[in-house]
């Protein structure tokens, strides 16, 4: 037997082994997680990411709502959850004019805003915004 089929063979034992709650939970779905076009190696895996490589790499990370500019500068190979978005960028400068008082006064006057933006009112971060922001060039 080659390796590969060994691998095939023992890694539903080792990943119960590992996570018998998880493994149990997703036994009750097996023939239908076996049909899905966005499995992994494995019927029990989610299929790879073809973004990884912004996730891993620098990046600024900003919410989607947020009362002001919240831009961060990411360098850890972190990976954002729920409402964070990414702009897998290694640009410093695009971080410090993203959290400039000019800028958010630029987003206040052109994307929805819940609430008054005056009163504590949270804006929409989104990239249908963001890319549509004038970006002086250095």
């Amino acid at each position: 037997m080659d390796d590969f089929r060994l691998k095939v063979d023992n890694a539903y034992e080792w990943f119960s082994d590992h996570y018998p709650a998880i493994s149990e939970h997703l036994e009750k779905y097996e023939i239908d997680a076996r049909k899905r076009a966005d499995k992994g190696d494995f019927w029990w895996e989610l299929r790879s990411c073809d973004c990884y490589s912004y996730f891993e790499g620098p990046k600024i990370v900003h919410p989607e709502i947020a009362m002001e500019s919240r831009f961060a500068y990411d360098d850890t190979g972190l990976y954002p959850l729920k409402t964070i978005f990414t702009i897998p960028l290694n640009d410093k400068f695009l971080l410090s004019v993203l959290n400039s008082r000019l800028a958010f006064e630029y987003l206040k006057n052109t994307r929805s805003i819940l609430g008054d933006a005056e009163k504590r009112g949270r804006l929409l971060m989104q990239l249908i915004y963001l890319e549509k922001m004038p970006i002086p060039k250095i």
